[in-house]
C-alpha cells in the first residue's frame, strides 16, 4: 500500500511542477519568399466607450506602408509611413508563425465583459490567414504574439494624422406619408 501512495504522490508533484508538460508545436517557418503585404487588426477591451479600436498597416505599391487607425468615431486617421514598417511588423508575424493563425479561438467557459480581437494577415504570395478570438488566444505563444501587433500597431492611436478619411457621410430625407420633414 505505501508504494502505491508514493508513486501517486510522485506522480502529483510531478504534474504539479509541470514535467511532461509540452509546448505546442508553432509550425512550420513562413517561406523566406513570402512577404507581409496587409495586416487589418481590430480589438474590443470590454464595454466603456471607444472601446473598440481597429488598425490596418498596408503596403501600398510605392513601397511606402498606409497605416489606418479607426477608434469609434466617424474618420479614420491615416499615417504614410516608410516600407520598414511592415518589415517590422513582419518579424513578429515570423517570430510567432502567425501564417498558422487561423479560426476563432474561444474559452472553455463563458466570460463577461472580456476583451476580444480579430486579424486577417495579406501575404504577397495571395495567401491570407484570420483569425480571431474572445478572452482566448492560438496555441504557441498566442497572447503574447496578438498583444505585440497591438502594441506595434497602437503607436499611432494618439498621434495627429496627415489626413483624415470620413467613413459615413450622408443626409436622412423623409419622402413618404406621415411625418417627415
Amino acid at each position: 500500500m505505501r508504494p502505491v501512495v508514493t508513486i501517486l504522490l510522485l506522480m502529483s508533484l510531478l504534474s504539479f511542477l509541470g514535467c511532461g508538460h509540452k509546448t505546442p508545436d508553432p509550425g512550420p517557418e513562413m517561406d523566406s519568399n513570402v512577404h507581409l503585404k496587409k495586416i487589418p487588426f481590430s480589438a474590443t477591451h470590454g464595454y466603456h466607450a471607444y472601446s473598440n479600436i481597429g488598425y490596418s498597416a498596408e503596403l501600398t505599391d510605392d513601397g511606402k506602408t498606409r497605416v489606418i487607425v479607426e477608434v469609434g468615431d466617424d474618420r479614420d486617421r491615416v499615417f504614410m509611413e516608410d516600407g520598414s514598417l511592415m518589415d517590422s511588423l513582419e518579424a513578429i508575424v515570423r517570430e510567432y508563425r502567425m501564417n498558422r493563425y487561423e479560426g476563432y479561438y474561444r474559452p472553455d467557459m463563458e466570460i463577461l465583459d472580456g476583451d476580444s480581437w480579430s486579424m486577417e494577415i495579406d501575404f504577397t504570395d495571395g495567401s491570407s490567414s484570420s483569425c480571431g478570438g474572445y478572452m482566448a488566444y492560438p496555441p504557441y505563444k498566442g497572447r503574447e504574439a496578438i498583444g505585440k501587433v497591438e502594441g506595434f500597431l497602437s503607436r499611432w492611436l494618439y498621434q495627429e494624422p496627415a489626413e483624415e478619411v470620413a467613413l459615413v457621410s450622408f443626409r436622412y430625407e423623409w419622402h413618404g406619408e406621415g411625418g417627415g420633414e
